[in-house]
């Protein structure tokens, strides 16, 4: 068996419109990998190195079989990642509609079937809870582009230029323009973006009707492929919901391999070490890659393990036949460590937020070349981390980029005079790493605007270089500033931060200096509302500029347990202003509180109203006890609502005439009195979305 990642750099799924006969797919995979090793040769060393990784990951989140990052868990109700995501078209000049050109509602159509395949809510498939495994992965079409200007996430050129496409599009096996061709036109960066290249055909099939023989629905890269060509490549044909392309492919820009990896047609894969052959996930079981050309039966017995299918007939990571598909908990695991470990760079990027109202000052000078141009030597800053900024990222090598520009979606805040751990990794060989922070913002590094100076030691040569920075007395504020990293050869000790290096890269970031008085976030107009079954909370916030991240919190009816439900952070307002809506994707239906917990930069916390909501009045919230009833006029109300709860309160007569009204922001006994006459009343109760009623009965004095 060939070893882990090393021999997996370019995977992709084929798969057969006829329901009669699937012919075997055919892997291309070996030429590939040969073509990439030979132009990338520290590509080995880095899938290696991020098998390493994974492991290591999972082993530190998973001690007790519960896996968990700070305190939280990744695949529990309370956490979901973001991933920024860009469809790019290809198209071949067909109007907006047609085959090669699909319309924005099939393509929003695919990413919400992506994300219900990965929240295992999709009708079809086996549900969260009854079979399906809940992947907390949510796929969202960015807002942002990287000019920092408005995109909808959905991005169409004309690729009929590019020799060979309009005939035969994307080239896999057989005939086609190479991928790296295709995606020049459109390259978003990587790290920022998951990029998807929806395409008219690849290998001269497009895998419409009349498709003859088996034909490539899409391929996809592993983490550190080169940014030039990482993301999925698939069919215009399949890029649509229903078709389990995308969410396959997805499972290999997350680290999966086919559950089939190993095996060579009807030959088992080996398997005697689940963490280190096979798929490297422990809960599939070894198949080979003609099983499910014909979805066998749930009692069927597996040829590789002589034990029935069961559920394992069903997996994603298969060219599996059978009509419900899902994931399971050991690729669930595997996924979250990549996002983290791999992929994290798209947690950090700001690519879901509306483009900034300021942006970085033009620096006034770059590099401009290379002295070593498409060298092989792995040298740049591969991971660099401050406060909340946290990219993993390529090198020099493979992506042969000497100069890259974040700041529109790559930064972090900072608060001044206050301390902070600044990481600079850096792989291969020994190497310098300068960083500089333009504090003044006028476009220029001075001398006293470096704050790393570090060189690798001489063992070892992977090493993480670390430094503290602390943000000065008279540094520009409340605006991003241009941070430089610097990572060059050791013996090129002069470098500055405009130098033309000798084998490294250059690697630019946003960093905003806020003041040490900022005042605290403000949290007011806070509403819910629940449409389609699905529960949005919107709110709006001003003085936000210290606020590190925003959680939306849930609590069980009572009021008493608040989890946190989903985690976000502050998108870039004017004056610290903005507005935010957003959804609970666990919400069932029952009632149930709603808060939010904004967390600042030096880890005050400050709370919104708690708001609640529920399907009808007198719901599971609970019930509104009034005592006594009847009474002589005075009277307390006991409603069901977590402290710091507001409370509208009506009393009206029987010809509903409103004889008293109040508000309360209590969880205790709630006490109406007054001179009313005898009768029977309507007493009614509101907090946020919940509502209850009573009658009250009066008797008089």
């Amino acid at each position: 068996m060939r070893k882990p990642l090393h021999s997996l750099l370019l995977v992709y799924v084929l798969i057969c419109l006829s329901s009669i006969t699937k012919a075997q797919p055919v892997c291309g995979f070996d030429k590939v990998h040969r073509q990439l090793e030979l132009q990338h040769p520290a590509y080995k060393n880095r899938v290696e190195q991020n098998e390493v990784k994974l492991r290591n990951w999972l082993d530190e989140h998973k001690p007790s079989g519960n896996l968990q990052v700070d305190g939280r868990v990744p695949n529990g109700p309370e956490t979901i990642y973001e991933i920024p995501v860009v469809i790019h078209v290809i198209h071949t000049g067909g109007a907006v509609g047609t085959n090669y050109n699909p319309a924005d509602a099939q393509l929003t159509g695919m990413i919400d079937y992506l994300n219900q395949s990965f929240q295992a809510t999709w009708a079809s498939y086996p549900l969260a809870g009854a079979g399906g495994t809940r992947v907390p992965f949510r796929f969202i079409l960015a807002q942002r582009a990287p000019d920092c200007t408005p995109t909808t996430g959905i991005v169409r050129v004309d690729g009929s230029s590019i020799p060979g496409y309009v005939a035969n599009g994307v080239f896999s096996q057989s005939a086609g323009a190479d991928d790296s061709l295709v995606k020049a036109i459109t390259l978003w960066p990587a790290n920022q973006y998951y990029n998807v290249y929806v395409v008219n055909k690849i290998d001269g099939k497009d895998g419409y009707p009349g498709t003859v023989g088996p034909f490539v629905a899409g391929f996809a890269y592993f983490p550190g492929a080169p940014m030039y060509i990482d993301g999925t490549i698939m069919l215009a044909s399949q890029a649509k919901s229903g078709q389990s392309t995308l969410p396959h492919e997805m499972g290999h820009a997350f680290n999966l391999f086919h559950t089939f990896q190993g095996a060579t047609g009807a030959t088992c894969p080996p398997n005697a070490n689940c963490n280190t052959q096979g798929d490297r996930v422990c809960d599939t079981d070894p198949t080979n890659e003609q099983a499910f050309f014909t979805c066998p039966l749930s009692t069927d017995n597996n040829p590789c393990t002589g034990t029935p299918w069961s559920d394992q007939r069903l997996n994603f990571m298969h060219y599996t036949s059978c009509a419900q598909k899902k994931f399971t908990p050991g690729q669930r695991d595997r996924m979250i460590a990549s996002v983290n470990a791999l992929r994290n760079g798209l947690m950090t990027s700001a690519a879901l937020t509306p483009p900034p109202a300021t942006t970085v000052t033009a620096a006034l000078c770059q590099p401009l070349s290379i002295v070593h141009l498409n060298n092989n030597n792995d040298m740049g800053a591969t991971r660099l981390q401050l406060n909340t900024l946290d990219d993993s990222t390529n090198s020099y090598t493979p992506d042969w980029v000497f100069y890259v520009d974040n700041t529109c979606n790559m930064g972090t805040n900072m608060i001044m005079t206050q301390n902070y751990t600044i990481s600079v990794s850096t792989n291969t060989n020994r190497q310098i790493v300068k960083v500089y922070i333009d504090y003044n913002d006028n476009g220029s590094f001075e001398a006293g605007e470096l704050v790393m100076n570090s060189t690798t030691p001489a063992s070892p040569v992977d090493y993480t270089h670390t430094t503290s920075i602390t943000p000065p007395v008279g540094a520009v504020l409340n605006k991003p500033l241009r941070m430089r990293v610097v990572a060059d050869f050791f013996t090129n000790s002069s470098i500055g931060p405009c130098s033309n290096l000798q084998y490294g890269q250059t690697k630019d970031y946003a960093v905003t200096i806020l003041p040490a008085s900022a005042l605290p976030v403000k949290i007011y107009d806070e509403s819910i509302k629940v449409r389609n079954n699905k529960l949005q909370f919107s709110f709006k916030v001003g003085e936000q500029q210290m606020v590190k991240t925003y959680a939306l919190q849930r609590a069980n009816k009572k009021g008493n347990d608040f989890i946190t439900v989903k985690e976000f952070a502050p998108s870039s307002g004017i004056n610290g202003n903005a507005a935010y809506a957003v959804e609970d994707d666990q919400y069932n239906n029952s009632s149930s509180w709603y808060r939010i917990l904004a967390t600042e930069l030096d880890g005050a916390k400050f709370y919104s109203r708690i708001l609640g909501t529920g399907n009808s009045e007198d719901d599971a919230a609970g019930y509104i006890k009034v005592s006594p009833n009847p009474s002589r006029g005075s009277f307390t109300v006991a409603v069901p609502v977590p402290p710091g709860t507001n409370v509208q309160l009506v009393l009206t007569d029987a010809f509903g005439k409103t004889v008293w009204n109040g508000s309360r922001i209590s969880d205790r006994p709630i006490t109406i009195s007054g001179s009313f006459p005898a009768g029977l009343y309507f007493l009614r109760a509101t907090a946020g979305q919940l509502k209850w009623s009573s009658k009250v009965v009066i008797t008089g004095n």
